[in-house]
């Protein structure tokens, strides 16, 4: 009995290692710039609304709301080898997901969004709507990208957005198809500081390099 407890243990653990995978960070995640926020979730519990596992924004907490989900943990899926997944079910078309972000509030042009989901069916990319406060005025997807897990159903699906004008806080709503189960999003978002800024920014960056 110990054994098999054992075994188990090892299988939900690894299950998450190698789904869990924050696949493709965009490269301005880790330049120190002013107006950056990072979330991570992983879906380890069933809460809902829930707040991310992983977050880094001065700005407030991030919140994501699940509608017409069932969360599962610890479930065997045949798609990859029958290991446990912990993450959201959605057993119906078009139920999904509500993530609020607060930002920099500063008046600023535009913003840009990282978004990257692992699931096991692709979200419904073309019903994605960002909508923000105050109201946007422009919103648009300008990549994507999708990474297979070992050979499985399972992918990490990448999405960058461009929305103008920087509003105080987004909401990103993404739908799934039916018998999606969703393991893990992350999301990077930038409120871009005017040339000025950034410019007078990486000048004392680069000066208290030559300090070192």
């Amino acid at each position: 009995m110990k054994k098999i407890f054992l075994i188990s243990l090892i299988l939900f653990a690894t299950s998450n290692i190698i789904l869990a995978e924050d696949v493709d960070p965009p490269d301005w995640r880790t330049s120190g710039m002013p107006g950056l926020t990072f979330e991570m979730w992983q879906f380890y519990t069933p809460d809902n609304p829930t707040p991310p596992d992983f977050a880094s924004n001065v700005y407030g907490g991030a919140l994501i709301d699940i509608a017409g989900g069932e969360w599962t943990n610890g479930l065997p899926n045949p798609e990859i080898g029958g290991l446990p997944v912990s993450g959201w079910y959605f057993p119906f078309e078009d139920n999904g997901i509500v993530i609020s972000i607060p930002n920099d509030p500063s008046d600023r042009e535009y913003k840009i969004i990282r978004l990257q989901i692992t699931s096991s069916k692709a979200p419904n990319s073309e019903n994605t709507t960002i909508t923000g406060n105050p109201p946007l005025t422009t919103n648009y997807m300008t990549h994507a990208a999708a990474y297979q897990h070992g050979g499985t159903p399972w992918y990490t699906y990448v999405y960058d957005y461009r929305i103008e004008p920087n509003p105080h806080s987004e909401n990103i709503i993404v739908n799934f198809p039916a018998d999606t189960i969703v393991e893990e999003i992350v999301v990077d978002t930038w409120c871009l500081p005017e040339p000025s800024l950034i410019l007078a920014f990486l000048t004392l960056q680069f000066y208290f390099f030559l300090r070192k």
